[in-house]
This record gives C-alpha cells, sequence and structure tokens, in this order.
C-alpha cells in the first residue's frame, strides 16, 4: 500500500481530520526515527511510512483503547492483512501484556509491538504531541495501581532500546 493509498484509505472511512492530521504527523517523525535506526539495523522505511499513516484507522469508530484491535479488523475487511494489521493492532501505549489485556476488555492475547517497524510505528505515535514524562503519568493514572506500572515498564523499555536514534 502507497502513503497516497493509506491516506484514501483513512478518508474512505471517514477518520476525522485530526486524526489524519495525527496519522502524517506520526508517519513523519515515524520516517526520520527508521532513518536513524537503520545506521545500525535494516528498517522497511516505506512499511513504516505507512504504518504511521494508517496506525489510527481505528479512530474513524471509536477513540477508546480498543482502537488499534478496530484498525485492524477494518483492515482486514478491506483485505490487508500482514506487517500493516499487526503495526495498527500492536501500536496502542507501548505495548499490552495479554494478562492487561483481558482486564481491560481487549481480546485474550499479547498487544506488544514485535518488529523495527512495529516499535517505531509505536513510539512515534507516542511521542507525537506527547512527552515521555506525560505518557508515564497519564498511563499511571489510566491503567491504575494494578497494570500502570507494567504499562510504563513496556513505554521505558521502548523509550531505551529507541532513544539512541530519535531526532
Amino acid at each position: 500500500m502507497s502513503p497516497e493509498e493509506a491516506l484514501l484509505l483513512l478518508r474512505d472511512v471517514a477518520c476525522q481530520d485530526n486524526v489524519v492530521e495525527h496519522c502524517v504527523a506520526v508517519a513523519a517523525t515515524g520516517v526520520a526515527l527508521a532513518e536513524n535506526v537503520q545506521r545500525d539495523h535494516p528498517v522497511d522505511i516505506s512499511l513504516v511510512q505507512t504504518g504511521g499513516l494508517i496506525h489510527d484507522i481505528g479512530r474513524a469508530l471509536t477513540h477508546g483503547i480498543d482502537h488499534g484491535v478496530v484498525g485492524a479488523q477494518l483492515l482486514r475487511e478491506r483485505g490487508i492483512s500482514g506487517p500493516l494489521q499487526l503495526i495498527c493492532e500492536r501500536h496502542v501505549c507501548a505495548g499490552i501484556p495479554s494478562e492487561v489485556a483481558v482486564e481491560i476488555g481487549l481480546p485474550p492475547r499479547d498487544f506488544i509491538p514485535r518488529t523495527l517497524e512495529e516499535k517505531i510505528v509505536c513510539h512515534a505515535d507516542n511521542l507525537t504531541n506527547h512527552t515521555f514524562e506525560d505518557l508515564q503519568q497519564s498511563w499511571r493514572n489510566f491503567f491504575g495501581e494494578k497494570h500502570g506500572e507494567v504499562i510504563v515498564r513496556y513505554l521505558n523499555n521502548l523509550h531505551s532500546e529507541l532513544t539512541p536514534y530519535l531526532v
């Protein structure tokens, strides 16, 4: 899928303008980050760009914590599977393990970015319009005492992995 097709798809599913603008910003941040990561590791920059553009497609239907799962389903319904679908599904927070997913109403499986491309889009999303410290606090508040520290640990790990490449 080309970037132009990704933008058309966002419009086709009726994503709001602010969501599309956010996705464009995440794609740009992701590409810059991927170009830096590529100095040390092979990265599919095209996948990062397209994944950044459609990571929030599920927000056409919901702004809840399930928007990644909903986005993956929207892509599946349009015959798009594989890496783009996984980017949508795994980009929320910095990873949600299955034991937390079940308790917050997501399907009983891990939603943890695994590939470099998934991690880059996820963290580009995290750092677009947020500071690292604000995310830590808001996720502790959102997930509460029981799960907040688990989710923040995933954020800290992802941030540590990608900090050397931040632009």
